[in-house]
């Protein structure tokens, strides 16, 4: 998704991966502002709220596209660009010794 942000299916897949407010509903109504609008559902996050969303909704949006640009512009390759998904979606195990 990174590398392709017209990957529709992964963006769905992700966009609330971990829980950010968006849901199913909000989903709907990107999906139906990019289709009213002929653009691209990447490109309809960028206008959520034109299309309706507001409170954690919009929030979560936001931050899941601030996500994605600061992944795009990491550098290092693909080990880099996993390694930093990891850490920032807190998918990355920590034994317990080292949470403390």
């Amino acid at each position: 998704l990174v590398l392709n942000p017209s990957d529709e299916i992964s963006l769905k897949r992700v966009v609330n991966v971990p829980k950010r407010g968006v849901g199913d509903t909000s989903l709907t109504r990107i999906d139906m502002h990019a289709r009213a609008r002929g653009i691209a559902f990447f490109q309809a996050l960028d206008e959520a709220d034109a299309a309706g969303l507001t409170g954690k909704a919009l929030t979560g949006v936001r931050r899941f596209l601030a996500l994605m640009d600061d992944l795009r512009a990491l550098e290092g390759g693909p080990g880099a660009v996993v390694e930093a998904v990891l850490e920032r979606t807190g998918y990355k195990w920590q034994p317990a010794a080292s949470r403390r």
